[in-house]
């Protein structure tokens, strides 16, 4: 969807990944190679196998041309993308939600803090919690977190 809605598109392929051809890849799948800017149009030239003057380079000429394109029209776009963590799965899963029950039953558990020190350890436990109930997709998790925040 993101791609799909960008007007314009800046890949950083300097450094050639796998998960940076892939989205080449996809970019190029989707049409829209010819509003996509590359920092190595070679290399990108090379990953699709065609012609480098096929693409644009991310130079002086791209950034005046974003500045004054116009948005894209995003009729056919109907929902968001989903937020879905892949990489967050199996053992990765289980290690976060053990280590995220762990630190919200310690939250749970800890008196009132009586000291500017364990009031910030307090709000960085909550803080690191926000990121893993956010990894997570756990909304009832990040709702009790943030009324947790709210009252320290």
């Amino acid at each position: 969807m993101l791609i799909a809605g960008a007007a314009s598109i800046v890949v950083d392929n300097s450094k050639t990944k796998p998960v940076v051809a892939h989205e080449i890849k996809e970019i190029e799948s989707l049409g829209r190679v010819d509003d996509t800017y590359f920092t190595n149009v070679e290399e990108a030239a090379r990953i699709l196998k065609l012609a480098p003057g096929r693409f644009r380079p991310l130079d002086g000429q791209a950034m005046d041309h974003m500045h004054n394109c116009h948005p894209r029209k995003t009729d056919r776009l109907i929902h968001p993308p989903n937020l879905t963590c892949r990489w967050l799965d199996k053992a990765a899963r289980s290690d976060i939600e053990s280590t995220t029950m762990a630190v919200q039953q310690w939250l749970t558990h800890l008196p009132q803090p009586s000291s500017m020190a364990l009031v910030d350890l307090k709000l960085d436990a909550c803080w690191y919690l926000v990121a893993n109930y956010s990894a997570l997709e756990d909304v009832p998790g990040m709702a009790r977190n943030l009324n947790t925040l709210a009252r320290t």
